[in-house]
């Protein structure tokens, strides 16, 4: 009789292969979370502005230090820094020198253009500057990693031509993570609300995607060699997260 848990070739026990982790949690965040990064942070992708227009982000020094010194020791997988568009200002030029000034680019930043209306004070097709910023920081980084953010139901207007494989995350609030109202072309991440709870910063931006750590990698191009073990992740109330998107977001 072969025992359960033993190879009937050898007799030895079985080690099962290690499960499968698909999907990954990060939150975005400025100036306007009471705190920059800390080791307090429960997740292994961070987002951060550095600007908007013209405007530096006073909280990015901080949070750009601590996210190279997080990628270096592997608490963090990668970061992305984003710029908010607005039109005729600094943008991507300002990110690029902040980041410059700081030392970087480190080979595991991504950047991102943040899409949006301000309020209704941005208006009409962005395109043709939007992707010309797009086209900049891609000679900068590589192609990919470059990526967007945009709202196809709100912001539909904003980028109606985008360049060709750019991937984007898509804000959709009150709604399960991976799933906005829209999908549009080259989406890979949901951001599912606005205020949701994360350490140190309050509330916050999360988002979501279904991809696994090493399907990131390899649509960022930040390779997939394992990087060096890193202390254990500060625990995240799961329950209490979903307590608050059930009851507390409205859905747009």
């Amino acid at each position: 009789m072969i025992r359960h848990g033993q190879r009937p070739d050898l007799g030895g026990p079985v080690t099962p292969p290690p499960p499968v982790v698909r999907g990954k949690t990060w939150a975005d965040v400025s100036q306007y979370q009471i705190t920059p990064a800390t080791d307090a942070y429960p997740y292994d992708i961070f987002c951060f502005r550095s600007n908007s227009g013209n405007m530096r982000d006073s909280k990015f020094a901080a949070n750009h230090d601590w996210a190279v010194r997080a990628c270096e020791d592997g608490r963090l997988r990668f970061f992305i820094v984003y710029w908010f568009f607005r039109p005729g200002q600094a943008n991507i030029d300002l990110l690029m020198q902040m980041v410059t000034e700081q030392g970087g680019p480190h080979p595991r930043m991504v950047v991102m253009a943040d899409v949006e209306d301000a309020a209704g004070a941005i208006t009409g097709d962005q395109s043709a500057e939007v992707n010309d910023e797009i086209r900049r920081a891609r000679e900068w980084l590589g192609d990919r990693r470059v990526i967007g953010y945009w709202n196809p139901v709100s912001n539909a207007d904003l980028w109606r031509t985008r360049p060709p494989g750019l991937r984007l995350v898509t804000p959709s609030y009150g709604r399960e993570p991976g799933s906005p109202k829209i999908k549009p072309d080259g989406y890979f991440a949901h951001q599912y609300t606005d205020n949701g709870p994360c350490p140190p910063f309050g509330r916050c931006d999360l988002n979501y995607t279904d991809l696994s750590t090493d399907e990131l990698d390899a649509m960022l191009g930040l390779g997939q060699g394992p990087l060096p073990p890193g202390p254990e992740p500060f625990p995240v109330d799961d329950a209490a997260l979903w307590d608050y998107i059930a009851g507390e977001v409205l859905g747009r």
